[in-house]
């Protein structure tokens, strides 16, 4: 985690916190806080690239829906069922409308 924490912090203070490397680092981070069981700070890293990958490549991007996937997991074992649910309803919305019905 502290090599993570400290990658991550030279790439923000490089690129700025809303370049995409710093996003794809703090994303890193927060697979090992997760991993470490620190469920709230991931969660929350996860909430800021879902609104970088938002902003940058639209709601019904690919990536940005895998963001938000992951963040809908992310929220599942932090407890937030309810929240996770309706991310994932949002999901699945979100595929058939952009990919069309046949897509798996």
């Amino acid at each position: 985690e502290v090599l993570h924490r400290e990658v991550t912090d030279a790439v923000v203070a490089a690129t700025g916190p809303r370049d995409q490397s710093a996003v794809a680092c703090k994303l890193n981070l927060a697979k090992v806080l997760l991993a470490g069981g620190k469920l709230t700070e991931a969660e929350q890293l996860h909430r800021e690239a879902l609104d970088f990958m938002t902003e940058t490549f639209g709601a019904n991007s690919p990536t940005t829906m895998s963001c938000k996937h992951t963040l809908a997991t992310v929220l599942v074992q932090n407890g937030k069922v309810d929240e996770a649910e309706e991310l994932h309803r949002d999901l699945c919305a979100m595929s058939q409308a952009t990919f069309g019905g046949h897509h798996p």
